[in-house]
């Protein structure tokens, strides 16, 4: 009997070791940041303060630390602290009258030449602890919500001119299974959430946008288009679009590289060039993706201020809340 000859192998065409490799550096996801309008802005203000006003102290202190964080990153305000304003504003945190507090801080403002006092106030609900001692009274059954107050009064006067809550809640400590120790950390992330979704509804602020980096196709640009993907997922945008660029000379049909440099003008605020990019990207191929990145600009394109005068009848005076 003959040996049985072994069967040959076949082999895999290059084309198809090229796909794959492709397909290896499929997809990934970067970040880019919008710039989103306040829905209640306070115009015509550069300088203000926030005191905290008394309640549980370690979330109240963190909820100041966060209004303070938005208000400093849009630009659009000075922020004094309540650590730079009078002593006797400090001392008067816990004083039960209401009133009081805020006569002593907007006197300790108006030392400071500030135009809006900003006064943030957390509440426990379900205990309605506004007091110290927090720390003692919450157990694993109790549920994960507070209140954050904000309220920006003028100074020296003490009009008001905004008054806004938001009620953060999630779900029980004992269904996330968090122990006695882990509640209080909790309700400090919940404050840091709460008061910074109450900061932005009256300054410009930035949010994270997650974007689709699209690979390269083999063939000329796609060097290039690594490096810009690499480069993006880092948040350096100014230098992937180099690379995008460098992508589109060496072939300007390159969908991809379009799409890129979509994504780089995006993310420098220039929506108009983003369009024009993503438009070009979808004449040399219809991708779903290029279709999202247009539809994305449509809702971020920043909308007519309102005039000034409208601001004016929209911030009339409202009752101050009771003392409790």
């Amino acid at each position: 009997m003959f040996p049985s000859r072994a069967k040959p192998k076949k082999r895999v065409p290059w084309s198809l070791i090229a796909l794959a490799v492709w397909a290896l550096g499929c997809s990934s996801t970067a970040h880019l940041h919008h710039r989103v309008a306040a829905p209640h802005p306070l115009p015509g203000l550069q300088r203000v303060a926030i005191l905290p006003l008394a309640g549980p102290p370690t979330p109240t202190a963190i909820a100041e630390q966060a209004v303070r964080s938005v208000l400093q990153e849009s630009g659009e305000f000075r922020v004094i602290g309540s650590a730079e304003l009078a002593l006797t504003a400090r001392q008067a945190l816990y004083c039960p009258d209401g009133q009081l507090v805020r006569q002593v801080a907007l006197e300790a403002a108006e030392m400071h030449r500030v135009q809006a006092l900003l006064l943030v106030q957390i509440e426990i609900p379900h205990t309605g602890l506004k007091r110290p001692g927090l720390q003692n009274n919450l157990s694993p059954a109790s549920e994960l919500a507070l209140r954050c107050q904000l309220e920006v009064l003028a100074v020296p006067h003490g009009k008001v001119l905004f008054v806004d809550h938001v009620q953060g809640t999630g779900p029980s400590a004992a269904e996330e299974g968090l122990s006695a120790k882990q509640v209080l950390p909790a309700h400090e992330q919940l404050a840091w959430q709460t008061a910074t979704a109450l900061a932005q509804r009256i300054t410009p602020h930035r949010v994270s946008v997650p974007v689709t980096l699209l690979p390269a196709m083999p063939g000329e640009g796609g060097s290039s288009i690594r490096q810009a993907n690499a480069l993006a997922r880092q948040g350096l945008w100014n230098q992937a679009m180099h690379q995008w660029h460098q992508a589109v000379s060496q072939d300007p049909h390159n969908d991809v590289a379009h799409y890129g440099l979509g994504l780089a003008m995006e993310a420098q605020g220039d929506f108009a060039r983003a369009a024009q990019h993503y438009r070009i990207a979808a004449r040399h191929a219809d991708k779903q993706v290029y279709r999202q990145a247009l539809a994305r600009l449509e809702t971020a394109r920043p909308r007519p201020s309102v005039p000034q005068s409208s601001f004016a009848t929209s911030l009339q005076p409202v009752p101050l809340p009771e003392s409790r």
